[in-house]
């Protein structure tokens, strides 16, 4: 399977210039993906479904996953058709405890990629 044929969608309106996003980006700034995201269904075989057991931010969290594996475009379009796609909206409700939850679960997860973007910043800042 060529997981370049499979690209995830975040339709967010905000944005007017299409762009490639990668796992980084996403892990950075969960705001780049607020509105409803494609996903290919053929994506799904690779990353198993959303953590149910998570208070909050399952799609954020599902995302980051699919990202690891898959190009995701931001863009101001949708796909033109739609039946091969999973839709989800990345605009849940839940409360700030839960989202804080959330988040130190995806920084426990993501250690690796968090520790050594923390350390480039701070060097790229002092040096």
């Amino acid at each position: 399977m060529n997981t370049d044929s499979y690209i995830i969608i975040v339709h967010n309106k905000t944005h007017l210039q299409t762009r490639q996003l990668n796992f980084l980006d996403i892990l950075l700034d969960e705001t780049l993906i607020n509105g409803t995201i494609y996903i290919p269904k053929a994506c799904l075989k690779k990353v198993s479904t959303m953590n149910k057991r998570l208070p909050a931010k399952q799609t954020y969290e599902f995302l980051l996953r699919l990202a690891q594996l898959y190009p995701v475009r931001l863009t101001d379009a949708a796909p033109d058709v739609l039946d091969s796609y999973m839709i989800l909206s990345s605009e849940q409700s839940f409360s700030n405890t839960d989202g804080i939850k959330t988040d130190c679960y995806i920084t426990a997860l993501y250690k690796k990629y968090c520790c050594s973007t923390i350390f480039l910043t701070v060097s790229l800042t002092v040096f």
